[in-house]
């Protein structure tokens, strides 16, 4: 009976240590910083600040692995309001127009731990909502309004395994998004390690238990 409580300790020891991980792996970004700051926010890879290419109008435009794609209509790159509006030079945006998007989907070429983008001029709330592979929402948020703000306003979604992500709000609204990053996939937190470690130190704990037990009912 001992060592049957004993195993029972050690396998809730284990299962805590992936729902701590879990629990903590969760979290959505909303903030003022510089593209120095989002970058070490979200590290890891270079951000798509979409100055390498032409400006004008498209229906799908793919950069460092992230496709975007907007659900009707045409997407935006120009530099036209460059330093204005969150921005840093080019930026991917809408238009006050009949073919203005509404939605705007980025897919990445393999899950990413996390995405995060420079936002702005939004006058209306938009939506950020991150899946993974299978369709699963893994988490989405209201973003801010930030009309003419220009003090660096940075959103993003950090979760393992997401596939892709879907911006969407109303189409008549004139938003940008620049500086788009994601934390490459597989890459925890600090946190989430620090979580990890201590539920292996329980585990750990747990089953030096069991052995010392083991070996004192064999002696008797």
């Amino acid at each position: 009976m001992r060592l049957r409580q004993l195993a029972g300790s050690v396998a809730m020891a284990a299962l805590a240590t992936f729902t701590i991980t879990a629990a903590a792996s969760a979290s959505t970004v909303s903030t003022q910083t510089t593209e120095a700051g989002a970058a070490a926010l979200f590290p890891g890879t270079a951000a798509v600040t979409f100055n390498s290419v032409a400006p004008g109008a498209f229906s799908t435009y793919t950069s460092q692995g992230v496709t975007f794609t907007p659900d009707s209509g045409t997407e935006y790159i120009d530099g036209t309001y460059a330093n204005q509006f969150n921005t840093f030079g080019q930026s991917l945006h809408n238009c006050y127009c009949g073919n203005s998007f509404g939605q705007v989907t980025m897919t990445f070429a393999t899950p990413v731990s996390g995405i995060g983008f420079f936002w702005g001029a939004s006058d209306n709330q938009w939506t950020l909502s991150a899946y993974d592979s299978s369709n699963a929402l893994i988490e989405s948020f209201l973003l801010p309004i930030t009309s003419f703000s220009n003090a660096g306003d940075f959103v993003g979604i950090k979760d393992p395994g997401i596939a892709y992500a879907i911006l969407a709000g109303p189409s008549s609204d004139y938003v940008f998004i620049d500086d788009v990053t994601g934390i490459p996939g597989g890459v925890p937190e600090p946190a989430t390690w620090a979580m990890m470690v201590a539920g292996l130190g329980l585990l750990g704990g747990a089953l030096r238990t069991a052995r010392r037990t083991t070996v004192n009912l064999v002696k008797a």
